[in-house]
């Protein structure tokens, strides 16, 4: 607890003191909630057990038992011997999660950000350490939080044998999938807004004079300031470096030269559906004739594009939604859409000078973290992490978003996860038509 001295309370330890006391409210109210077998995942596990303060990481497992589903407590082994590790604890928890719950969903909690030791992580396990992200909580929940998705639905066989399929090993942190499909191969990326700016606002922090006299300029708290810097551009892990080879495997369809949407006006309705996922839509979502592809360009071109430009409240994402839109386009800028670029599809100029653009709402800052994708047999998709072209895109049975995995530079013959992707088309069952299709036409 920090010592008061008669200037009073740090205004850090204060605002961290009060989202303490929120979240001890919200779990008193909620915990017959917490505690039901119905219930899959709250924030509150992640946003308590990020704000810990414990002198032993790991009670922050141990720590809020009493708030996870007894179906998931009656699995895992709490154990405070010294050669249990924090990593060997959240490892029990991650496979606590997948054999309560029967399913896969736990694994996309994976870490969003570097931390010390992550190298060494098993990449499919959370850690519960990390400041909580809304933004990532929400991408895996289905964009709003209140749609889940289920890309393996009509895979029905395979999840009756779930319990066959799926096996982890705690002693050595891996986790084992039999029923496991390869979808797809990552075909083009876009660029990365955050991983673009990275080593801008690293060098911005470590110039602290800089940071307040800049937020005294433009009138907003330094120490607000630092916390977007940080949160925003540190918490990030690398660019991956680029495979030798942008061959697609063997085992997949070769490059389809068309893609997956019949025609022009498919093809919008699954970039609007992409841009949904990163949390991007209409004003009013319920007008079903509004697109996102409604918004003039020159409105999205707007000149006031640079993230450090002073004009605007700090150097952070905290911009207008066109100009963050401008710049998200601006990273897409490499993709070929099949003989368009993404900006090609935005509506021009209106005649009307006067006529506003279509209002858009965005819900979090979802599109500042995230990618946009094609593939190799003709889908678009959108990450929250660092994807790279060649890239494998998979089905796991229980698991309901696609993910990406990558050949381990660690261990031989097994895989990394990179994280759970979005792509349009296949995120609702279709996935095992597409698969049934495959395996018809290699009949033939």
């Amino acid at each position: 607890m920090p010592i008061i001295s008669q200037k009073g309370i740090p205004l850090g330890s204060l605002l961290q003191g009060i989202s303490k006391l929120y979240h001890l409210y919200d779990v008193q109210s909620n915990l017959d909630t917490l505690n039901s077998t119905d219930f899959l995942l709250n924030t509150l596990w992640f946003r308590i057990a990020s704000s810990h303060n414990a002198t032993d990481p790991r009670d922050i497992v141990y720590g809020i038992l009493s708030l996870l589903p007894k179906s998931l407590v009656a699995v895992l082994p709490v154990e405070y011997s010294e050669t249990n590790t924090f990593q060997r604890v959240m490892v029990d928890f991650a496979a606590a999660q997948v054999a309560s719950r029967r399913s896969l969903y736990w694994i996309l909690m994976r870490p969003w950000s570097p931390f010390a030791g992550h190298e060494r992580w098993p990449s499919w396990v959370p850690n519960l350490g990390l400041p909580f992200s809304s933004a990532h909580y929400n991408w895996v929940m289905g964009g709003d939080g209140r749609r889940v998705y289920d890309a393996c639905r009509g895979l029905e066989e395979e999840k009756a044998e779930f319990d066959a399929h799926v096996q982890i090993s705690a002693q050595d942190g891996l986790l084992t999938c039999r029923a496991a499909f390869a979808l797809d191969t990552v075909c083009q990326t876009s660029g990365s807004m955050v991983v673009g700016a990275k080593e801008r606002a690293a060098s911005f922090l470590a110039q602290p004079w800089l940071v307040d006299e800049v937020a005294e300029k433009v009138g907003v708290q330094g120490f607000d300031m630092r916390r977007n810097l940080r949160s925003l551009f540190t918490h990030v892990f690398p660019d991956p470096p680029p495979l030798v080879s942008d061959e697609p495997p063997p085992m997949l369809e070769p490059r389809q030269e068309k893609h997956q949407y019949s025609d022009l006006e498919g093809l919008k309705q699954a970039l609007a559906d992409c841009f949904r996922s990163l949390r991007v839509t209409p004003q009013d979502p319920s007008n079903s004739s509004s697109s996102i592809f409604d918004t003039p360009l020159d409105a999205v071109a707007h000149p006031a594009d640079n993230l450090w430009d002073m004009d605007h409240t700090s150097p952070t994402f905290d911009l207008p939604i066109m100009t963050l839109l401008r710049m998200f386009v601006k990273t897409c800028k490499t993709i070929d859409l099949w003989g368009l670029g993404l900006h090609d599809l935005f509506a021009g100029s209106p005649l009307d000078k006067s006529q506003a653009p279509a209002e858009l709402a965005m819900h979090d800052r979802t599109l500042v973290l995230g990618q946009l994708f094609t593939t190799w047999t003709g889908f678009v998709g959108t990450a929250l992490c660092n994807a790279r072209p060649g890239d494998r895109v998979f089905l796991l049975v229980g698991c309901p978003m696609p993910v990406i995995l990558r050949p381990s530079t660690k261990r031989p013959q097994t895989w990394e996860m990179v994280g759970g992707v979005y792509i349009s088309g296949l995120m609702d069952g279709e996935a095992a038509g597409v698969l049934a299709g495959r395996m018809q036409n290699r009949r033939r």
